[in-house]
């Protein structure tokens, strides 16, 4: 089944597909993993654009901000990972929104 999904999305948005991003990162981290566990590099370089995509505004505006989908700053130009404050996930210093 996860094969499945998983060529699916190389379908929709792999080279010749869709080149379009939702905003959550959930995918990328899904493609790393079963690449790694499939030892198939297919899925983490699918999982490269979809990194890739995120921080150029083309996401619609939401309420929440761009920073929300981590699309207001390209992922190369972070000097450290971005932290989702609405979230408590452990010891951050980051103020809650």
């Amino acid at each position: 089944m996860a094969r499945r999904v998983a060529d699916h999305i190389f379908k929709t948005f792999g080279p010749d597909g869709l080149q379009k991003s939702c905003g959550h990162a959930e995918i990328e981290l899904g493609l790393m993993e079963f690449a790694r566990s499939t030892a198939n590099n297919k899925y983490r370089d699918q999982a490269q654009p979809f990194i890739e995509r995120h921080g150029h505004r083309t996401l619609p505006d939401i309420e929440l901000g761009r920073d929300y989908y981590h699309d207001d700053t390209p992922v190369r130009r972070y000097a450290s990972a971005p932290c989702l404050w609405a979230m408590p996930c452990g010891p951050c210093t980051a103020p809650p929104r």
